[in-house]
């Protein structure tokens, strides 16, 4: 551990820390960036009632941290990602989560139908089974007047009120057929029309999200699968909608977790 016992100054004055103003006027009231005895500044600034930390020149994932005994990260401010991550397992402390599922929905073969995104919004009644096409992906976009359905999508639908980036999904399913079928399911965002006209709840400039492989069930078990998220970043405005698809006409469960965070 270097000492300052017994040097002479103009060896030990670059280590030493200072406020970065001029004269001898001691802790400022305002911001001040604290640099080493030959002015370079570090990436604290202060004053007598704000502490500041911003990098000089780059950016990292710990650019402030709290770490406990052991070395690891309690608190970490990634100014790389713009994030806060906290606790042990450092997640975004901005970090939500939303569902999208469906109980016993009989699917259209080969059609993505559309998933609630209220948990208990279909248990009682039937979920509404509107579909987004059978491409291979979901459609793009969707009209409201198709079907006169439009009644049964609001429960659908999830508006971003903030710019959010997602960080996963995974979903629990099963099906009431003893015959194999196969599953994908998608994570759509959509831009909606919000004007309260005739074309209000129009959907365009769709967006997959995030999607999974195929899997082959059948109704002895209950299979997990994990989305692989296809474009992360989801401004506010935009809505999200989850799908499942289905090689089988018989009845689907599912219950999918979206994991995000405010951006």
């Amino acid at each position: 551990m270097p000492t300052l016992s017994a040097q002479q100054y103009a060896t030990y004055f670059k280590r030493l820390l200072q406020f970065g103003h001029s004269g001898n006027n001691g802790t400022p009231t305002i911001m001040a960036s604290i640099q080493a005895g030959d002015g370079v500044p570090t990436a604290i600034s202060l004053s007598d009632d704000v502490l500041q930390v911003k990098p000089q020149n780059d950016d990292s994932v710990g650019a402030f941290t709290t770490k406990s005994s052991g070395g690891s990260n309690i608190l970490a401010v990634d100014t790389t990602n713009s994030k806060v991550l906290a606790g042990a397992s450092q997640v975004s402390v901005n970090t939500f989560y939303q569902t999208f599922s469906a109980n016993k929905l009989v699917p259209v073969a080969g059609e993505h139908m559309v998933l609630s995104a209220v948990p208990t919004a279909h248990f009682g009644t039937a979920l509404a089974e509107i579909s987004l096409g059978d491409g291979t992906d979901p459609a793009t976009t969707y009209d409201m007047s198709t079907g006169n359905l439009a009644v049964n999508l609001p429960n659908s639908i999830f508006r971003l009120p903030h710019n959010v980036t997602l960080d996963s999904a995974s979903v629990l399913f099963a099906v009431s057929s003893a015959d194999d079928e196969t599953i994908n399911f998608h994570i759509m965002s959509y831009a909606i029309d919000t004007d309260n006209g005739g074309t209000s709840g129009d959907l365009s400039s769709g967006v997959v999200v995030a999607d999974s492989s195929t899997q082959t069930t059948d109704r002895t078990s209950i299979d997990y699968l994990a989305l692989t998220i296809q474009s992360a970043d989801v401004d506010a405005g935009r809505v999200l909608i989850g799908t499942i698809e289905s090689t089988s006409t018989e009845e689907v469960s599912a219950n999918m977790i979206l994991t995000y965070h405010i951006r």
